[in-house]
């Protein structure tokens, strides 16, 4: 899991410096901000669901019963409001000209039903203990899909967004076959009532979490200072990357440095310091320079 967390990490800051460099700064600034609204806005449209199946999915082993009747519902509504909405989006392009505010907030009521699928449907198939698949869907693999695209066809907001969109479809397609077998249960052993209260809860916590981590970037945004948004996306990239590679290297070194500290061997720990230090700055320093070259 953590490897995967590594390798998300990494896909997630290949992905947002190549944005910047096939889009420019202001084109790839519309995009993060688009992400950073979808984010906050599928936590405000899930009513705090995912958090509520995924804990209700991991006691019981299984996404039967109410739990199933939530996804259903939502992915449903979420399903015919992004049909309508696409319907809608190709209508008024065909017909009107869009200013860039206007084409950047249908983009997000376009995304915005898929995205919440994602999330409902991530939060119960983590539930279920497939907590590689849970993050590959929820990110990896629409990062991944993007990311090709910029290096094959995508050159353009527009294009990349179609991109994004169409990968949240078949990330909802690969997490419902995941869930499959679940679905042929009929079987409600679920309190309603409990349930409705652990939304509720949840739904605050996920609202705040998710306007904490894009915080930085709504703020830009909404105020628009054009290309700085990018600057702020990539060194987030950079700072979340720098935080696994650390995170790597101590789960190597901690364990040595244990045993050789009770062992009171200081010539070997002070060596295998040294050597962890040097690693640290091995790995860290050409993130840290891609940074201040952005």
């Amino acid at each position: 899991m953590f490897i995967a967390k590594v390798i998300a990490s990494l896909v997630g800051f290949i992905t947002t410096a190549q944005l910047i460099r096939s889009l420019g700064g202001e084109s790839a600034s519309s995009y993060f901000f688009l992400i950073a609204v979808i984010s906050v806005l599928t936590a405000v449209s899930s009513l705090g669901s995912p958090d509520a199946i995924l804990k209700t999915v991991a006691i019981n082993k299984e996404a039967t019963g109410l739990v199933k009747k939530v996804v259903v519902v939502v992915c449903s509504i979420s399903i015919a409001a992004s049909l309508a909405l696409t319907l809608i989006v190709f209508v008024i392009t065909r017909f009107v000209h869009l200013s860039n505010d206007g084409y950047l907030w249908l983009s997000v009521l376009t995304v915005l039903p898929m995205a919440t699928i994602v999330l409902v449907l991530a939060s119960a198939i983590q539930g279920k203990g497939y907590v590689v698949c849970a993050m590959i869907i929820s990110g990896l693999f629409q990062n991944s899909i993007v990311l090709v695209s910029l290096f094959t066809f995508a050159d353009s907001y527009g294009e990349v967004v179609q991109v994004f969109a169409f990968a949240n479809l078949l990330a909802c397609l690969f997490a419902y076959l995941l869930l499959k077998g679940d679905w042929r249960d009929k079987t409600s052993d679920f309190d309603w009532r409990r349930f409705k209260s652990t939304c509720s809860s949840m739904l605050v916590t996920q609202c705040v979490t998710q306007y904490n981590n894009n915080s930085a970037i709504l703020l830009l945004g909404f105020l628009w200072v054009g290309s700085d948004i990018s600057i702020i996306a990539i060194s987030l990239k950079i700072a979340t990357l720098l935080g696994f590679i650390i995170i790597s290297v101590n789960k190597v070194v901690a364990p040595q440095i244990a045993r050789i500290y009770k062992n009171s061997n200081l010539d070997e720990l002070q060596k295998i310091i040294t050597k962890s230090t040097r690693l640290m700055w091995g790995l860290c320093l050409p993130a840290v320079l891609i940074m201040l070259f952005f």
